[in-house]
């Protein structure tokens, strides 16, 4: 019951006060960086390189690298992240934060992750960028999402 109000009230009402202070200023930053993130995100870029098909082992870690242009966006405003699971979606799926690495030659970034099974089974995977910034209430709330 706690939690469920800390949910539906407390935080809610806590994230209003904090966007209606100062006449709505922080309210009126994020709606322009809402904005610009919609404008630049159709032009945005990843592709990813790690194992494709053969057997993994439990436990044992594989890379997977990701290449990505932002077209005008910052590596801080957005998430790239390994999305994983079981291919029969029984137990459902897993996102695991990539790390930047570095900045390619024509101007991308480089992000690297592992993906380390936990359980046997056949595993799918996918790499995908969401839009992050601390006033957001969750990472999907803008419903923006590119895939690799």
């Amino acid at each position: 019951m706690i939690k469920e109000y800390t949910t539906d009230m407390y935080v809610p009402a806590r994230h209003d006060a904090v966007m209606s202070a100062n006449g709505y200023a922080r309210a009126r930053e994020v709606a322009e960086w809402k904005h610009r993130v919609q404008f630049h995100w159709p032009q945005m870029f990843i592709e990813a390189s790690g194992p494709r098909d053969g057997q993994l082992t439990v436990g044992e870690p594989v890379e997977i690298n990701a290449t990505v242009r932002l077209s005008g966006l910052t590596p801080s405003e957005v998430a790239v992240e390994i999305v994983h699971g079981f291919q029969d979606g029984a137990v459902g799926f897993t996102d695991e934060p990539m790390q930047l690495v570095g900045r390619t030659d024509d101007g991308g970034y480089l992000y690297r992750g592992l993906l380390a099974p936990a359980a046997s089974g056949q595993i799918i995977y996918g790499v995908r960028i969401v839009p992050v910034h601390p006033d957001l209430f969750n990472k999907h709330e803008m419903a923006l999402v590119r895939w690799a």
